[in-house]
C-alpha cells in the first residue's frame, strides 16, 4: 500500500511558485507539483497555500488552478475517509480534490 497527497498549481511561473511558496516544484512543466507523503497533508497544503493565497492567484490559469491528488494504491479493497477538517481545508483556498486509486498488482510504483 503506497499513498501520496499531491498539490498541483497550474501556472506557467513555476519558479515564481517556488519562491513564493518556499519549496521546489517535481515537475517543471505547466503545473507547479510538490508530492507529501504525511496524513496531515491538508493542514500542511492549508499552512503553505494560505498566508500567499493572493499572491499565487496572479500566477494561476484554469477553471480549477489548485488541485489536490490523493494517490492510493491499495491491497484488496480501496477505502478512504475524508474528515471534515481536510474538506474544510482544501475549501479554505479553493482546491478540487480528485481521488485515484489502482490495485498495487496493476502498477510497480507511483
Amino acid at each position: 500500500m503506497n499513498i501520496i497527497y499531491r498539490l498541483k498549481i497550474c501556472t506557467n511561473e513555476i519558479n515564481q511558485l517556488n519562491t513564493i511558496l518556499g519549496l521546489s516544484s517535481t515537475i517543471l512543466k505547466m503545473y507547479w507539483t510538490f508530492d507529501y507523503t504525511q496524513h496531515d497533508y491538508s493542514n500542511y497544503f492549508k499552512k503553505i497555500i494560505h498566508p500567499n493565497i493572493n499572491l499565487i492567484r496572479k500566477y494561476l490559469y484554469g477553471d480549477h488552478p489548485i488541485s489536490v491528488w490523493i494517490l492510493y494504491e491499495y491491497e484488496d479493497q480501496c477505502n478512504i475517509e475524508l474528515l471534515p477538517s481536510d474538506i474544510k481545508n482544501l475549501a479554505s483556498f479553493d482546491a478540487v480534490l480528485c481521488i485515484s486509486c489502482w490495485e498495487s498488482d496493476s502498477m510497480s510504483e507511483l
